[in-house]
């Protein structure tokens, strides 16, 4: 049977009603007492004649099941993840996003860039479905400052902007959907070893950047958040200054603006991390 402690931690990971019954098909067909086809079910077939959906039936089902009382605490848990999503988006717009992008209508070639600074989609109701904010990528900074009333920008830059190779490495993957921010903010610099002498340099721009960083992960709701570095300057930043209870994976190590290296050989480099992540997830359970 499907039990409320299994909706609950399912909502916690960051799903939700549609989710939980798209991805435990087994467990809902078995609660509704039906081995094969749910479609069959008689509580299924009254009310797919009123006019409701897969995900409706198997909503009222859980409502019958549990009562009002626990099932309005699954609604302001859904309520609270879309207030969740209206602060980051508020607080953290201006630097941070979500790895999710518009679909170019071709992978190959030119068309693999077109649509990149389309963020339209972050105003979808079903945006909330998408995201995942117990994978963390982490930059080093950004290289140009952006419009403070269009957030979720940040990895989402035009055509001439290396961010389509982001896009294309983490297609498909279990990595679309993630959180991605910079770990200093404010410091819109081209050149990374620049940056990085401005932070050797500043203690209080060190402080202020860790501290704002953790506060990220608390202020998204990150349950011991898998923490992905894209370049090596930002693992060692995060070695050195993070307590060791974080998660933080070695380092995707090339920079995904580093024109030098091909497209294939960045890809290759992402799916080795995504290995690793994969194994670390069955080694948990």
């Amino acid at each position: 049977m499907i039990s409320a402690t299994d909706i609950y931690t399912f909502n916690e990971k960051g799903g939700g009603f549609k989710l939980f019954c798209k991805y435990n098909l087994n467990k809902v067909t078995q609660a509704l007492g039906v081995e094969k086809d749910i479609k069959e079910h008689p509580f299924s077939k009254r009310m797919f004649k009123l006019g409701a959906t897969h995900e409706k039936c198997i909503f009222h089902h859980i409502w019958d099941t549990y009562g009002p009382d626990e099932m309005y605490e699954f609604k302001r848990d859904e309520e609270q993840r879309k207030k969740t999503y209206e602060l980051i988006k508020k607080k953290h717009g201006g630097y941070a996003s979500w790895a999710i992008w518009a679909i170019p209508e071709v992978w190959e070639g030119a068309g693999s860039r077109a649509n990149m600074n389309d963020v339209s989609f972050f105003e979808d109701d079903q945006i909330l479905t998408k995201l995942n904010p117990n994978i963390v990528l982490v930059a080093l900074n950004f290289s140009i400052p952006f419009e403070p009333e269009k957030p979720f920008q940040n990895f989402h830059g035009g055509a001439r902007a290396r961010d389509y190779l982001i896009r294309l490495m983490l297609k498909d993957t279990p990595f679309w959907g993630a959180y991605m921010t910079d770990i200093i903010k404010g410091l819109p610099e081209k050149k990374s070893e620049k940056a990085m002498e401005i932070w050797k340099n500043d203690p209080p721009l060190r402080s202020s950047c860790i501290e704002s960083f953790e506060q990220e992960l608390k202020d998204i709701g990150a349950v011991d958040p898998y923490i992905v570095c894209l370049g090596s300057d930002v693992y060692k930043i995060l070695k050195k200054h993070l307590p060791s209870n974080y998660t933080i994976a070695e380092p995707y190590s090339y920079h995904y603006s580093a024109w030098h290296i091909k497209d294939e050989k960045h890809i290759e480099r992402i799916q080795e991390v995504i290995e690793n992540y994969e194994r670390s997830k069955e080694f948990a359970k």
